[in-house]
């Protein structure tokens, strides 16, 4: 399971990279604004990056195995 989270994120994070990439080798990162607006993501880039900030922590979440912060 730690495994699969793992893996997700790190497509996730490599699916942002790859949106922006693909928008300024076509000359359209403009196209890509607003990222979020009123307090919702917007846009597939919008929408990227908050499923791989939500699977991050939860990733962390998981590989803590129970240490905590002292």
């Amino acid at each position: 399971m730690k495994k699969l989270i793992a893996a997700i994120t790190v497509i996730l994070w490599l699916a942002a990279v790859v949106i922006i990439v693909v928008a300024a080798t076509h000359h359209e990162l403009l196209t890509l604004i607003p990222v979020f607006a009123d307090n919702r993501p917007q846009g597939r880039l919008g929408w990227t990056l908050t499923a791989a900030m939500v699977v991050l922590i939860i990733s962390l979440l998981v590989h803590s195995n129970g240490h905590h912060i002292k």
